[in-house]
């Protein structure tokens, strides 16, 4: 998935979610970093002002 979002920066988009269920994490990439979030975190994007899902609720029922 790495290379998949890699290359989508690499064509202008600004942000990137990954989302992996196994390890119940997501990753924000954009094209000058890389953040890591826990269940612990929540999900805000500069991008969509105002937007804000703590990271656990995208794991609830899995």
């Amino acid at each position: 998935m790495a290379d998949r979002a890699r290359t989508y920066l690499a064509n202008g988009v600004r942000v990137v979610v990954l989302i992996y269920p196994a390890t119940r994490t997501v990753e924000v990439v954009t094209p000058d970093d890389t953040t890591l979030l826990t269940e612990n975190d929540t999900l805000m994007l500069d991008l969509l002002p105002g937007f804000a899902v703590p990271v656990n609720a995208l794991f609830s029922g899995i």
